[in-house]
């Protein structure tokens, strides 16, 4: 299964403000390249503070996407997989009323029945064991093989994708670069090995220069 991270990051490698808002920033070529890598991808994964605090629109705009994925054995949309360990979302969010039956929760093994009734209705809700980092993310991510996904994309802040680096889960990296600098905010930190290396198999597939932006996709090399 290909689980690529998409995420952008300021000329001073922040992914976020200091309060942990992504980059102000999105031209319209970025946002139809967001669309492209979407396009074959069975599920877009984000934690609870993406979700809460950007509402970013998790799902394909560009129609004529949509029909191909439909006239090439896909769903609609990829289904909205959040990281939730107590479900405290905004159950008003316009994402969740737009998207609902398409959505697919991961939460801590320990939350009783009768708060899941209310999320049932937006999908499936999946227990799930927690380590030291939080939710398991190599369980959520054997859930996701069995559930047959080929791709799933990886749209979240810099903690979470810091723990899937850390964790070695990633297969392919869609990195932005923005012309802009963030000061204070906040970056991927992760732990590195012995000699301050987390992981330097990575190979640069494909490098694009559009205005002033520039996009990196690097893919794991085994």
């Amino acid at each position: 299964m290909n689980i690529s991270a998409n995420f952008a990051i300021s000329l001073d490698f922040k992914m976020t403000t200091i309060d942990g808002k992504f980059l102000p920033y999105r031209s319209q070529y970025d946002r139809d390249r967001m669309d492209i890598i979407r396009y074959d991808a069975d599920a877009i994964l984000v934690g609870t503070n993406t979700f809460i605090n950007d509402k970013p629109p998790l799902y394909l705009r560009n129609p004529k996407l949509i029909e191909r994925r439909l006239v090439n054995g896909f769903k609609e949309q990829p289904y909205i997989c959040i990281l939730t360990s107590n479900l405290d979302l905004d159950m008003v969010n316009d994402i969740l009323i737009k998207n609902k039956n398409n959505f697919i929760f991961f939460t801590q093994s320990e939350i009783y029945d009768d708060f899941l009734e209310k999320y049932h209705a937006y999908g499936e809700v999946i227990s799930t064991p927690c380590n030291k980092n939080g939710l398991s993310l190599k369980y959520i991510v054997e859930i996701l093989k069995n559930k047959g996904f080929n791709k799933v994309l990886i749209e979240c802040g810099p903690k979470l994708l810091s723990s899937f680096l850390e964790e070695d889960l990633l297969t392919e990296l869609n990195i932005t670069i923005f012309p802009i600098m963030i000061g204070s905010g906040r970056s991927i930190s992760f732990h590195s090995d012995i000699n301050g290396v987390i992981n330097s198999n990575w190979r640069l597939k494909e490098k694009y220069i559009s205005d002033s932006e520039v996009y990196l996709v690097y893919d794991k090399v085994y």
